[in-house]
């Protein structure tokens, strides 16, 4: 299967304008669904990069939604949320939302998140690495019991939610497929416990090796290890 990463501001090839760049960005889409790709992406940033510049960068929750009512039939997907930007309840909101006006077609791609420059420019808190990984894990927790239970009331190190009620629930059944993306060791651990799906950007011999691991792991947390892998090709 073939997914497209889109381009989300001036330094990725869109106009300096933002109406033209909306345009050009929905007229990549409808050309990715013609041609029988299986998906689209968006990646969650605030600002460019590598290059910081003033030049527009689409927000990606906004621009996924805005791209549902002019697809009909290609997956919609984020490679992938920065867990701290969102609270977990409310992203288990804007996805569960996503996918039942999409029509059962979100991809729901999650990270630990590490721009740096981002959180400090506006203003979000940024924690060590380890504290990322135990913040994503438990928000998956949150966001997984939101989409499947009635009423789900949550006490862990870093997030607390009492009598959370989450209506309407994702179209897609039991939820819709979870990627993360990213390859250190803890990280992996996270994946084995949560993810159908893990994104990976590196050598293809890194991936042989990363991938080998993450089955070990997986073995000793989920009964079946059936988490499926994307590969993330750059094409300038």
């Amino acid at each position: 299967k073939y997914g497209l990463l889109l381009p989300q501001g001036f330094l990725y090839g869109l106009p300096k304008n933002p109406v033209k760049a909306r345009d050009k960005i929905v007229k990549i889409a409808k050309l990715a669904e013609e041609l029988g790709f299986n998906s689209i992406w968006v990646v969650d940033h605030f600002i460019p990069y590598p290059f910081i510049t003033s030049d527009n960068v689409f927000e990606a929750w906004v621009l996924l939604s805005y791209l549902a009512s002019v697809t009909t039939n290609i997956r919609l997907g984020t490679l992938v949320s920065c867990n701290l930007y969102r609270f977990p309840t409310v992203l288990a909101k804007m996805a569960s939302t996503l996918d039942v006006l999409s029509n059962g077609r979100l991809e729901f791609g999650i990270g630990a998140c590490w721009y740096w420059e981002e959180f400090s420019r506006y203003g979000i808190s940024y924690f060590k690495f380890k504290q990322r990984v135990e913040m994503l894990d438990e928000a998956l927790q949150i966001i997984k019991l939101a989409w499947i239970k009635d009423e789900v009331t949550f006490k862990g190190k870093y997030y607390s939610v009492k009598n959370l009620i989450l209506e309407p629930k994702p179209k897609q059944k039991p939820h819709p497929p979870i990627t993360i993306g990213g390859s250190s060791k803890t990280l992996l651990k996270v994946i084995a416990k949560h993810a159908n799906k893990w994104n990976f950007m590196g050598s293809l011999n890194d991936l042989e090796n990363k991938y080998s691991m993450l089955l070990r792991i997986c073995k000793s947390v989920r009964k079946k290890c059936d988490i499926s892998v994307s590969y993330l090709v750059w094409a300038v």
